[in-house]
């Protein structure tokens, strides 16, 4: 709407003297991220509302919280973003929410640490990865820093990497990468052999990612620069990889001291060039 009235010259005067379109959009992205923190609902009541807004309403100069509803209707009419809905409100779409949810925790300077609340976000934490300037760096600390079994339910685990794959993240090789294809697909194998559908259905969204993008097989090879093939498992169907020098140092992720690659993971990337780690099929 910005540009549109930039192109068509119409002013949109706001009531609030310092209320300017960076407060708006500023103000959208905090009212998201407040109101979906506490309800997985698009339709928010107007008793929520009004507690979300006393809460952000004192980071903004010259807004008060008798000032709810005059801002909304002004909101509304400047952006059609958050709408008035009979007994409550509701943003223009519930991608929009998901949007602006998103730019907001993209401008946290950590990832937050609370496990419900992140695993109550996927779409929006694969839209924060989307974001980023270095998506191969945010997606790695959230597998090796917060991704705990849990993350690797059916439930969470499937939206997040469709989301991914909807956005058409562009990942950057690094060693990093190829950690993240190995727990990602381990966790899945691993968490899900008692869900509802079979590590094999699940898995299926992974590979689509795969396919999306070669950085991710590229990534896998740069791995024995640090990791030592140790063996092959016969038992597990997996590679063992031993850690023995850093991958990154500056970072400090916590790389993990041991990696078991699935053979037929593996297997699936050697066209994209896994090179060395081939010679096991030999054994």
């Amino acid at each position: 709407m910005e540009e549109w009235d930039r192109a068509r010259r119409v002013r949109r005067p706001s009531q609030f003297l310092t209320f300017d379109i960076q407060d708006k959009k500023r103000f959208l992205r905090q009212l998201a991220f407040e109101l979906s923190s506490k309800t997985a609902a698009s339709f928010f009541p107007t008793d929520l509302v009004s507690e979300v807004f006393e809460k952000i309403s004192s980071g903004f100069e010259g807004i008060e919280g008798e000032d709810m509803r005059e801002l909304f209707r002004e909101l509304e009419t400047h952006t059609g973003l958050f709408l008035y809905a009979g007994h409550g409100y509701e943003f223009q779409h519930k991608t929009m929410q998901e949007f602006l949810f998103a730019l907001h925790l993209y401008e946290f300077p950590v990832v937050p640490t609370d496990e419900r609340f992140l695993l109550s976000h996927p779409n929006e934490l694969a839209l924060t990865v989307s974001f980023n300037d270095n998506p191969t760096m945010y997606l790695a600390y959230l597998v090796m820093e917060r991704f705990e079994w849990s993350f690797y339910d059916e439930d969470f685990i499937a939206v997040f990497l469709d989301r991914l794959i909807l956005e058409e993240v562009k990942f950057r090789i690094h060693p990093y990468l190829g950690i993240c294809a190995i727990k990602i697909y381990e966790g899945i194998r691993g968490y899900n052999a008692r869900g509802k559908r079979s590590p094999k259905e699940l898995l299926a969204h992974f590979y689509r990612l795969l396919e999306l993008d070669n950085a991710i097989g590229r990534s896998l090879a740069q791995l024995q620069n640090s990791y030592e093939i140790e063996g092959f498992d016969a038992k597990k169907k997996s590679i063992r990889l031993r850690w023995h020098r850093p991958v990154d140092s500056a970072l400090n992720y916590r790389e993990p001291k041991e990696l078991n690659a699935p053979w037929d993971f593996i297997g699936y990337l050697a066209p994209d060039g896994v090179g060395s780690l081939n010679r096991l099929s030999d054994d």
